[in-house]
C-alpha cells in the first residue's frame, strides 16, 4: 500500500479511536463538515503547551479535514485551540455540534491563512513560464489534475499550481505518479477550487469555501478517481 495512503488510513483510525472510541458509524454520520459562521477563537492562549496529549491528534485533525498537513508556520497559532476542543469534545465536555461550532471556523482560517497568496491576480512572469518551464512535465501535471478533479481547470486557477507540480516532479517524479491521492494532490486542489470560487464569486466566497478531502477521498476508493 502507498506510504501517503497508508498514513491516511492511520490518520483516520486514530482519529475514530480517539475522538469516536472505535464507533466507526458514529464517525461516518458525522463526517461531512458543515459550515459556520466564524467565532473569535483568537481570544484563547497561545499555550503551545496545551494538553501536550493531543500533539499528534490535533495533527490527524487537521490531515483529515483539510486532505494535508500545512507547514507548522501556518498551523501554530491554531494549535492551542485544535487541542482544547479535541480535548473538550473527546471527555464530553461538549457534544458534537459545538466541537464542529469551534474547530471548523478554526480550520477554515488555518486554509485561508496558507493560501492567501493566491487571492491576488497572478503575475505576468508566471504565465511567461508555462510554455518554459519543465515543459516535459506540463502534461503529466495537466493529466493528473484533470483526473482528480473530472475536468480541465482554467489556467488562471492552476497556473502557479501547475509551475509548482512540474518543479516537485524533477525531485520525485516517482512520488508524484504514485497511484493514491497523496497530501500534495490535495493541497493542490485546494488551491485550484479556492481560485475558482474567488475568480466567480468573490473572495467571501472563497474565504468560506467548504472542505473536501473526505469527498474526494471517498470517490477514489469507489474507483471513481483512476491515476
Amino acid at each position: 500500500m502507498d506510504k501517503d495512503y497508508q498514513e491516511y488510513l492511520e490518520c483516520k483510525n486514530r482519529v475514530l479511536e480517539d475522538i469516536y472510541d472505535g464507533d466507526a458509524e458514529a464517525m461516518e454520520k458525522e463526517s461531512s463538515l458543515r459550515r459556520h459562521k466564524v467565532i473569535n477563537w483568537d481570544a484563547l492562549s497561545a499555550d503551545l503547551h496545551v494538553y501536550p496529549e493531543w500533539d499528534e491528534g490535533k495533527d490527524d485533525l487537521i490531515r483529515l479535514v483539510l486532505g494535508y498537513l500545512p507547514p507548522k508556520k501556518y498551523t501554530v497559532r491554531y494549535d492551542a485551540f485544535l487541542k482544547t476542543a479535541l480535548h473538550r469534545y473527546k471527555y464530553k465536555i461538549i457534544d458534537y455540534d459545538a466541537f464542529m461550532n469551534e474547530i471548523t471556523p478554526c480550520l477554515i482560517n488555518m486554509r485561508n491563512y496558507e493560501i492567501i497568496e493566491h487571492n491576488y491576480e497572478y503575475e505576468q512572469k508566471y504565465f511567461d513560464m508555462y510554455e518554459t518551464h519543465y515543459p516535459e512535465f506540463k502534461d503529466v501535471v495537466k493529466d493528473r489534475l484533470k483526473k482528480i478533479l473530472g475536468y480541465t481547470p482554467e489556467l488562471n486557477c492552476s497556473l502557479v499550481v501547475e509551475l509548482g507540480q512540474r518543479k516537485y516532479c524533477t525531485e520525485n517524479l516517482k512520488g508524484y505518479l504514485r497511484n493514491q491521492i497523496t497530501s500534495y494532490d490535495m493541497q493542490a486542489i485546494t488551491i485550484i477550487k479556492y481560485r475558482e470560487l474567488l475568480l466567480t464569486y468573490g473572495l467571501d466566497e472563497a474565504k468560506s469555501m467548504p472542505f473536501f478531502a473526505h469527498e474526494v477521498m471517498e470517490r477514489f476508493s469507489k474507483g471513481e478517481i483512476i491515476l
